[in-house]
């Protein structure tokens, strides 16, 4: 008998600039699933993964797969935006006669009681390759239902949340995620200047250090950084490349080469397989303070580097937890980095608190004089599990955050990108390092006009 893992997909992504029409410019792979495929399978039970983003298909299309008999068990992926939907697919499911074993992980569990009371048989809580092998070993009849770890379930009519799985302490004993032809060649983010295709993404290490207040990533790895080795990550990159002939590759650590012994290792190792593939990441500031480093990031094939700002502020950012930082230091570094040809992103988050109605526009102003290629300006979510998530009250949750400058979010991408120097700079880039990216014009064009005609609406509303 086969495993099941199901993305189920929303209109978009909450943090992007207009989330229904996402899709039309980035479909990214499933990385957590593809790692627990390949440990389905390592324990010997071939998996399937359905990706509604990639490939459409409906609850009676589930209903179908389940009651043919072929699955053993099914797990399904579950972000912050994601509840609703997915707790209505399987209560659906179950209201049909389904009674395949179901398993629902991911960041936007961490309550487990809706997702119980749809029918799923176990929520997944932390690191999930232990625990859906756990599950498996539990529905073959290997495993004793209360044995299995990190999971929270029903037990004689009660919630029992199950003891902790231990953090892997070593990622390379990690089987590399299982990918197909079809998901590979169905990948892309044509926001970014510097992709080629085919595209994966992959991670070097899981935790982070940092306590910033509004994320929850910190609570979720206990605060602690583990590192795969530079070969482990170089040999995944190649087999890649020999199977898919990927030419890029988008590193998803939250934080990306904090360690800078390690960073050099593994620039080393890919100058040194000379394999082409060229890759992005995400940084904190911090880890550049070397500006030499941007040089062998380079010469390694790094193409793009995301830094979060967060604010320009130095009140909000100590109300959140992030040490303020030094804006001409902030502009010299991009500089540096952009003389490199690699692309630079700023990230910025609307509606921290601490904010007043200023605070956009100083965040707009500092990211025009530094004149990264991007700048986001992404809307404050309250994520469970995060520092500031267990400070608020129950009304506060449901509320939200503060929307007095939420309006202004739109208006600030507008601003930016609207500027000519940055246009300019936009389209050397282009012409200089990645032409082939001009083959997406038109579905950026396409994914721009319909997010800012749905903004314009949204402005006019009473």
């Amino acid at each position: 008998m086969k495993a099941l893992l199901v993305y189920l997909s929303t209109e978009g992504n909450a943090y992007f600039f207009n989330a229904r029409h996402f899709n039309e410019i980035r479909a990214f792979p499933k990385l957590g699933l593809q790692y627990l495929s390949a440990m389905l399978e390592r324990e010997g039970v071939p998996t399937e993964l359905m990706d509604q983003s990639l490939n459409p298909f409906t609850g009676a299309d589930l209903e179908r797969l389940f009651k043919s008999g072929e699955y053993l068990l099914a797990g399904f992926y579950c972000a912050f935006t994601m509840e609703d939907i997915v707790t209505d697919t399987v209560r659906r499911l179950r209201e049909a006669g389904v009674t395949t074993p179901f398993v629902v992980g991911g960041p936007g569990t961490t309550v487990a009681e809706p997702f119980l009371e749809a029918g799923f048989d176990f929520v997944a809580h932390g690191e999930g390759e232990q625990t859906i092998v756990d599950v498996l070993e539990y529905v073959r009849g290997d495993r004793e239902h209360a044995e299995v770890r990190g999971v929270t379930t029903m037990a004689d009519g009660a919630l029992v949340k199950h003891p902790p799985q231990p953090l892997i302490r070593d990622l390379d004993s990690i089987p590399f995620p299982k990918r197909t032809r079809e998901e590979v060649m169905k990948s892309y983010d044509y926001h970014l200047l510097s992709m080629r295709l085919p595209y994966i993404s992959m991670i070097t290490s899981r935790g982070c250090p940092y306590k910033c207040s509004f994320c929850a990533s910190g609570n979720f790895w206990e605060n602690r950084l583990r590192l795969r080795t530079p070969a482990n990550v170089v040999k995944e990159i190649e087999e890649a490349k020999r199977e898919f002939g990927i030419r890029f590759v988008s590193f998803k650590d939250d934080v990306f080469g904090l360690k800078r012994r390690w960073l050099e290792a593994f620039c080393d190792a890919m100058i040194a397989s000379d394999n082409g593939v060229k890759w992005s990441c995400i940084m904190h500031m911090s880890s550049l303070r070397h500006l030499e480093l941007a040089e062998k990031m380079a010469a390694a094939g790094c193409t793009s580097i995301v830094l979060g700002v967060q604010s320009a502020s130095e009140d909000v950012l100590e109300e959140v937890a992030r040490s303020p930082f030094d804006e001409e230091t902030l502009i010299t570094l991009v500089k540096h980095v952009k003389r490199q040809g690699i692309l630079v992103k700023l990230q910025f988050i609307v509606g921290l608190p601490g904010e007043d109605m200023d605070t956009p526009y100083r965040n707009l102003r500092l990211a025009l004089k530094a004149r990264p290629q991007y700048a986001s300006f992404y809307p404050l979510l309250y994520l469970d599990g995060s520092d500031l998530w267990a400070s608020l009250t129950e009304d506060q949750r449901r509320k939200g955050p503060d929307q007095s400058s939420r309006s202004l979010w739109w208006k600030t991408y507008l601003r930016y990108y609207g500027d000519p120097r940055v246009l300019a700079q936009n389209f050397y880039y282009i012409a200089r390092y990645n032409p082939g990216w001009v083959r997406s014009i038109p579905r950026f064009g396409l994914y721009a006009r319909n997010s800012l005609s749905e903004q314009l609406q949204a402005a006019r509303a009473p």
